[in-house]
């Protein structure tokens, strides 16, 4: 007999496959409908993500376990059925709508043209009579930034030139990205074209020829937008090689509307790669800190993705720059840097970039040291432009009543109250606390809101994100996925399993979503929120070189920002006050469509009565 005896102890385990994977598949399969869901409970439902934290060595082999074919693919499975994104299609198939891939705001008639009035008003009177000096506090020795108008006004003066200036900003950043306490905000500067930008500003200076309160102004760019001279590396160290040097190419439009007002383009500042994350941390470019709370011993996250464009503007290196925002990814490192933030509704401000990654939730924005600069930024941005599509279909751009903040009683502003009492309490009574005085100084109205289904929500806006990242990525994932951070490669690595059903269906999902946040503004003009959940975390040392992945912070810092970018809403976040380690707090105002106005002027109305002194950061660079 020449058969071959297989020992049991071989064949036991590999009839037990099928029967392993079977389990396995009955386990993480989902059954839409067996998966009840009551589509008008307003109850909030909000829930923790659900994953360990992993730096370092453990980080490390699990980004090498998840690339063995079927464990890989198990675990990643287990991932997104722990955090119920499987649940997405559940939710979706209560519903009987069709899938809204691209938010396309509308406008009526009545609408269109009470917005053509007031940018005729802009137009006639110009951007200088809407500026306004006032502070909350007249106070000499109390810590104010340095504002666009300050800038402007020592030009006008002959205080300083714009060249002079640049020189002092260049030094300041070369500085601030050096030691062990290096903010490492800026990734590119060609010190050439800013002198020679600098020369021409200062040239139209003496010719009384200069272009409007922006001429001359310093400002920074995000990784993620095209500016003429430098490459666009979304973070990473190996897309600006792949697409070949991107030197040569011409500004985003937003950029050059920017440049054609005189504002001097100082460079590039480093994100969280790719913008799949929000603790704004880069291990290719350095780690950017947070320029708040840093000492020897103690560093945290500026929050991202748009970490660099945060601290330029919170260390004083500029008094604007121009971040692009995802999941919250202007308005989270904003708030977590004590500045201010604008995120516009869906296509307001135009792009013509040549590379979009999360191009159905993502739009730029300014970053400044006030609501006035972030609002002189916005009305030079914003605007059609027939190489954007998605900007076309937009009223025109204006300011209306920006300084009406005597009174607020014409508006009305949602409170969720379970939602703003789901974070950190010193956050939670900050906002509470304005909420208070815009009513009680401001005689604003409040009404009590609820917003069904959050959870559905977030979950949907993650399915959405993140496919239209692996999208975007998918012809480098076999040659430069090694390239990523391990961080980074398990974000995409997860995304990569999500199906046309999980997109579609998160799409359907979207459209409800807009249904139901046009009926909530029908009863409100705005909604008040924190911009996070927490605080600045701390950068564990064990996170400065290799980055770390920890979803639960992931989602405690974004909390409250997904649903601006799944409805395609614009909102402003505005510090209100810090905790007891000094970090900043930030409150978020959220409009419909196309009333950028309303947020910039509630605002401004929050700058005014805020009854607490700006800090400075510990690591400070007063360059005017």
């Amino acid at each position: 007999n020449n058969s071959i005896q297989v020992p049991p102890v071989v064949v036991l385990p590999v009839l037990a496959l099928p029967v392993l994977a079977g389990f396995l598949y009955q386990y993480l399969k989902v059954d839409v409908r067996q998966i009840k869901t009551d589509i008008d409970s307003p109850k909030y439902d909000l829930e923790p993500a659900v994953s360990p934290r992993l730096t370092g060595t453990s980080l490390a082999i699990f980004s090498w376990l998840i690339k063995f074919p079927f464990l890989g693919d198990f675990i990643l499975a287990l991932l997104i059925k722990e955090n119920k994104l499987d649940e997405v299609r559940s939710f979706a198939a209560h519903l009987n709508v069709t899938p809204t891939s691209f938010v396309a705001p509308a406008v009526s008639k009545k609408e269109y043209e009470k917005h053509l009035k007031a940018a005729e008003e802009l137009a006639k009177n110009g951007l200088f009579s809407f500026i306004s000096t006032a502070t909350s506090s007249s106070d000499p020795n109390q810590f104010k930034y340095k504002e666009i108008i300050d800038y402007h006004n020592s030009y006008k003066n002959g205080k300083i030139t714009p060249t002079i200036l640049v020189k002092r900003v260049i030094d300041a950043v070369n500085t601030s990205n050096t030691g062990p306490l290096a903010l490492n905000a800026v990734t590119q500067m060609n010190a050439a074209d800013i002198l020679q930008q600098a020369k021409e500003s200062e040239q139209r200076w003496k010719e009384g020829k200069q272009r409007g309160l922006l001429d001359g102004i310093p400002f920074f760019v995000k990784e993620e937008l095209d500016a003429a001279g430098y490459d666009t590396t979304y973070g990473t160290k190996f897309l600006a090689k792949t697409r070949g040097s991107r030197k040569h190419m011409k500004d985003d439009v937003m950029i050059s509307r920017l440049r054609d007002s005189g504002a001097i383009v100082m460079g590039k500042t480093n994100m969280h790669e790719i913008g799949i994350g929000t603790t704004g941390h880069n291990e290719h470019f350095g780690a950017p800190r947070n320029p708040h709370h840093l000492t020897k011993k103690t560093a945290h996250y500026p929050g991202g993705s748009s970490s660099g464009s945060a601290i330029v503007v919170s260390a004083g290196l500029v008094p604007l720059a121009i971040g692009a925002d995802g999941g919250g990814s202007i308005r989270i490192p904003s708030s977590l840097c004590g500045v201010v933030g604008l995120f516009p509704t869906f296509g307001r401000i135009p792009s013509t970039q040549t590379y979009a990654i999360a191009y159905s939730v993502g739009g730029s924005g300014p970053m400044g040291t006030s609501v006035t600069d972030v609002a002189i930024a916005y009305t030079s941005m914003a605007g059609l432009h027939p190489e954007s599509p998605e900007s076309l279909n937009q009223p025109p751009v204006h300011l209306l009543d920006f300084n009406k903040t005597d009174t607020l009683e014409d508006l009305k502003i949602g409170v969720f109250k379970d939602y703003i009492l789901d974070c950190d309490p010193k956050i939670s009574s900050s906002v509470f606390q304005m909420i208070d005085k815009l009513v009680q100084q401001k005689k604003a109205t409040v009404k009590d809101i609820a917003i069904p289904h959050l959870n559905a929500i977030s979950k949907s806006h993650v399915v959405i994100i993140m496919s239209e990242m692996a999208t975007s990525l998918d012809g480098y994932w076999n040659s430069n996925s090694k390239d990523f951070s391990y961080d980074c490669f398990i974000n995409l690595a997860i995304a990569r399993t999500f199906s046309a059903l999980d997109f579609n269906a998160a799409c359907r999902i979207r459209t409800w979503a807009l249904q139901k946040m046009k009926e909530i503004f029908q009863t409100v003009d705005l909604l008040v929120l924190p911009t996070t959940g927490i605080t600045a975390p701390l950068m564990k040392p064990d996170a400065v070189k290799i980055s770390e992945s920890n979803l639960p912070i992931v989602q405690r810092i974004m909390k409250y920002s997904f649903l601006a970018n799944f409805c395609g809403l614009p909102a402003i976040t505005v510090p209100i006050g810090y905790d007891a380690d000094g970090l900043p707090i930030g409150i978020q105002f959220v409009a419909y469509h196309w009333n950028e106005h309303l947020l910039l002027r509630v605002g401004r109305a929050v700058e005014l009565i805020r009854d607490f002194d700006l800090k400075s950061p510990n690591t400070f660079y007063q360059v005017l």
